[in-house]
C-alpha cells in the first residue's frame, strides 16, 4: 500500500533528523557512494579532523553515534505513522548544514520519499520486513564496512545505534500524549529488543540490539538511573577534559 507523507508527518519526522535541503558541504554525501572503494575511509579521515578525534577509530564510533539516527528515524515512521519510509543506501543522503560550526550533526535526505503503509491484519509480517530492510540492508552494511576500515569492534558500533533506540521508545512511552498508540510502542518496542531474531539485523545469530538492553541501575554519582553501556563509545578522547558520557561503563562502574 504506498502513498506519501502528510505535510504534518514530514514535520514531525524533521525532529528526527529527516530533511528535504541539500548542502553544499564536503560531509554532506550519499550513503552508497562511502560503501564504494575507499570512500568511507577518506569520510571518517576528514570527520577525524573536524571532531578533533585522535584517531580513524574514535571518528567511526562517533559516525555510528550520529547514524544511530538513521534507525531512530525509521522507526518513528514505522510506530507511530504505520509507515515504512522507503529508502536504499543508494537514494539516501547524509546532510550537514556547515552554518552549525564544529558540530558534525548529520540528518538524513530522502531522494524521491515514499512510503509503505500497512493493513492492521498484516502489520506482524509488515514490521518484520521493515525492521530487516532498516537494520539487516541498511544499518548493518554500513557497520560493517565502519568496523574494516577503522579497525573497531562492531559491539561499540552497534551499541551506538542501540542507545538511540532506547531513548526513542522510552521517550514515546513517556509521553502521555502517546496513550492511545502506547500498546502498540511497547509491542514494537519489546519485538526490537527482545524477539526480532539475528537475521534481521544482518549474518547474526543473535539480536545485536538487545545484547545492549541493560535495565537501568542507580548511579550515585549523578543521582539518577541511568542504562550503563557494555561498551566505552570513546566520546571522551574528542573532549579537552577527557569528558566521558554518563552512561559510560568506565564512569559507572570505577568513577
Amino acid at each position: 500500500m504506498r502513498n506519501t507523507l502528510q505535510p504534518e508527518q514530514i514535520t514531525k519526522l524533521k525532529e528526527f533528523r529527516l530533511t528535504t535541503e541539500s548542502y553544499e558541504s564536503k560531509f554532506s554525501v550519499n550513503l552508497g557512494i562511502l560503501l564504494e572503494d575507499r570512500n568511507l575511509s577518506e569520510y571518517l579521515t576528514s570527520l577525524q579532523a573536524k571532531l578533533n578525534a585522535p584517531s580513524k577509530k574514535v571518528s567511526a564510533s562517533m559516525f555510528a553515534k550520529r547514524f544511530g539516527f538513521f534507525a531512530v528515524l525509521h522507526l518513528y515512521a514505522m510506530t507511530m505513522l504505520n509507515k515504512e519510509l522507503q529508502s536504499t543506501l543508494q537514494d539516501t543522503f547524509i546532510e550537514v548544514d556547515e552554518t552549525l560550526g564544529n558540530l558534525w550533526l548529520p540528518s538524513f535526505r530522502i531522494e524521491q520519499l515514499s512510503v509503505n503503509g500497512c493493513l492492521d491484519h498484516e502489520r506482524v509480517e509488515w514490521r518484520e520486513k521493515v525492521v530487516t530492510s532498516i537494520f539487516a540492508k541498511q544499518i548493518s552494511p554500513i557497520i560493517s564496512l565502519l568496523s574494516k576500515e577503522a579497525n573497531i569492534s562492531k559491539l561499540i558500533l552497534w551499541e551506538n545505534v542501540a542507545i538511540y533506540i532506547f531513548w526513542l521508545y522510552e521517550r514515546l512511552l513517556e509521553d502521555p500524549s502517546n496513550e492511545k498508540e502506547k500498546l502498540q510502542i511497547q509491542e514494537d518496542f519489546d519485538y526490537i529488543v527482545k524477539h526480532a531474531p539475528g537475521k534481521l539485523f544482518g549474518s547474526y545469530n543473535r539480536n545485536p540490539i538487545s545484547r545492549n538492553f541493560n535495565e537501568k541501575m542507580y548511579i550515585e554519582t549523578f543521582k539518577k538511573e541511568v542504562r550503563v553501556r557494555n561498551t566505552c563509545c570513546l566520546y571522551y578522547e574528542t573532549t579537552e577534559k577527557g569528558d566521558r558520557c554518563q552512561t559510560c561503563p568506565v564512569t559507572c562502574k570505577f568513577g
